[in-house]
């Protein structure tokens, strides 16, 4: 199994796992940030042991998340959130009532602003760090 775990930039890390049966990456980015990690994406479930990894090399555990964002509902993208299931309440089931897809273009969840794009899927999303609301520019 390949995986790659790396920072990009200041305060952001990037998990990168080989899936042998898409023959495709699957990642995952974490925002490291005072009142904790934002994780972009989640990866399988069958991969979620690497998302726990790459917790622990940040010195984080599950319960330090509090907030996941998915780019789109696709299973290699929030599977591995069913490590938060027991751990915190961030997420408590896969079913899609978990789930807002009811997304406008433009608004904002916490800190990140979103723009639905389609490109992947007619929901897919890519998140922005709102330059109002964010510590990112302070």
């Amino acid at each position: 199994m390949e995986v790659s775990f790396e920072r990009v930039v200041d305060n952001i890390y990037a998990l990168a796992i080989w899936d042998t049966e898409w023959k495709s990456y699957n990642n995952c980015y974490f925002i490291i940030q005072d009142n904790g990690v934002t994780l972009i994406d989640s990866g399988k479930g069958i991969h979620s042991k690497y998302l726990r990894k790459a917790l622990v090399e940040l010195g984080k555990t599950p319960e330090d998340v509090h907030l996941f964002l998915a780019t789109h509902g696709h299973k290699d993208h929030i599977e591995g959130s069913s490590i938060f299931k027991n751990d915190n309440d961030l997420i408590v089931s896969h079913e899609l009532t978990q789930f807002s897809n009811v997304l406008k273009d433009f608004e904002v969840i916490k800190e990140f602003e979103f723009d639905l794009v389609g490109y992947h899927t007619p929901g897919s999303v890519v998140f922005l760090p709102s330059p109002i609301k964010s510590s990112f520019y302070r």
